[in-house]
C-alpha cells in the first residue's frame, strides 16, 4: 500500500481472512503429512517387532520353578516349533492396528507439542528444540497416548499367553466388553502410564540429540536415520523396562477381578520382587533391546522417508 492511500474495511477483513486461511491449510497439511508419515511407521515398527515382542512376553509371564522357556532363543524356536508362525506372530492385529492408529497420533502430537514449546519458550525453531524440551515434549505425548495403548497392548497380551481362551482380538475385546464393560479395556493403565511418560520422553529426546548430532551436514542418509531410531529405542525400553514387566502382568491376568492373582500395581511390583528381586523386573529383557533396537530404527527410517515423500 502507497503512502496515503485509503483502504477500505471490506478490503483489510478479506485480507485478514486470507491470513486466516492460510494458516488453516498449513496446519491440517502439517497434520496430514504427520499423520501420513506416522502410520507408515507404525505398520513397519509392528511388523518388524513383533515376533521378539511375543517372546518378551512369553518369558515376562511365565512362573513356576521350572519354567517353560530357558530364554529368548530356546523360547522362539519352541514357539515356532509347536504353533508355527501363527504363534510368533500371535496377536499382531491389535498391535498392527493400534501402532498405526498410535504412531500417527504420537508424531502429530510431538510435532504440534514441539510447536507449543518453541512458541511458549519464544524459542523460534521447533525443529532445534534442546533435548531437556524434547524429553518434555515427548512426555506429554506419551501420558496422552497411554489412552490408546492401554486396550490394544491389553488385547495384545491377552492373545500372546499360551493357551489363550481368546481367538482374536475382537473375540478377546467383546467377551472383556461384555463382562466387564468398556472399563475392562483399560485394565493396566496406570503401569501403562507410568511407563510411557519416561520412556517417551527418553526416546524422542534421543532421537532429536543423535540426529543433531549424526546431521552436521545436509546429508541425512538412511543409516544416519536408521541408527538415530535404534539408539531412541533402545534408551527408551532400558529406562521403561520394569515397569513393562509389571504391565505386562497386570494385563495377562483374567480380566474378571475375582479370578486375579494380583490386586494391583503396587502388589504386583511388591510380590514380584519377594519372589524373584530385581532379576524378574528384567525377564525377557534381551529379546527386548533386540526388538526395541530394529523396530525403531524400521519405525523412524519408515517416518522420515515417507515424511519426505509426501512433503
Amino acid at each position: 500500500m502507497r503512502e496515503g492511500e485509503v483502504v477500505s474495511p471490506g478490503l483489510e477483513i478479506s485480507e485478514v481472512k486470507k491470513n486466516v486461511n492460510r494458516k488453516d491449510w498449513s496446519w491440517w497439511k502439517t497434520a496430514t503429512v504427520e499423520i501420513f508419515a506416522g502410520s507408515a511407521a507404525g505398520m513397519a515398527q509392528a511388523l518388524a517387532g513383533h515376533p521378539l515382542d511375543t517372546v518378551k512376553v512369553r518369558l515376562q509371564t511365565q512362573e513356576g520353578l521350572i519354567p517353560k522357556y530357558n530364554g529368548m532363543v530356546h523360547c522362539f524356536a519352541l514357539t515356532l516349533k509347536e504353533e508355527g508362525l501363527s504363534g510368533i506372530f500371535a496377536g499382531l492385529q491389535s498391535p498392527l492396528l493400534g501402532a498405526i492408529v498410535h504412531n500417527a497420533i504420537q508424531f502429530l502430537g510431538y510435532e504440534q507439542t514441539k510447536q507449543l514449546i518453541a512458541k511458549t519458550t519464544k524459542h523460534g525453531d521447533a525443529n532445534r528444540l534442546n533435548p531437556l524440551q524434547s524429553f518434555l515434549a515427548g512426555s506429554l505425548v506419551g501420558a496422552i497416548g497411554a489412552i490408546a495403548d492401554t486396550p490394544a497392548e491389553l488385547l495384545k497380551c491377552q492373545l500372546q499367553v499360551p493357551g489363550t481362551k481368546f481367538s482374536s482380538i475382537w473375540d478377546a475385546a467383546s467377551q472383556i466388553r461384555t463382562q466387564r464393560g468398556v472399563h475392562g479395556w483399560f485394565q493396566g493403565f496406570v503401569p501403562t502410564l507410568s511407563r510411557n511418560m519416561p520412556a517417551y520422553g527418553t526416546y524422542f529426546g534421543v532421537y532429536e540429540f543423535t540426529r543433531t548430532q549424526l546431521n552436521k551436514t545436509s546429508d541425512f542418509s538412511s543409516w544416519k536415520i536408521l541408527l538415530s531410531g535404534g539408539f531412541a529405542g533402545l534408551a527408551c525400553w532400558t529406562i521403561a523396562y520394569p515397569i513393562d514387566t509389571i504391565k505386562s502382568i497386570i494385563q495377562t491376568q483374567h480380566f474378571d477381578p475375582v479370578k486375579r492373582k494380583y490386586k494391583g500395581t503396587i502388589d504386583a511390583t511388591v510380590q514380584l520382587a519377594k519372589q524373584q528381586g530385581i532379576k524378574g523386573f528384567y525377564n525377557g529383557f534381551l529379546p527386548c533391546i533386540y526388538r526395541s533396537f530394529i523396530s525403531n530404527a524400521v519405525c523412524f527410517w519408515a517416518y522420515e522417508r515417507a515424511r519426505s515423500i509426501y512433503s
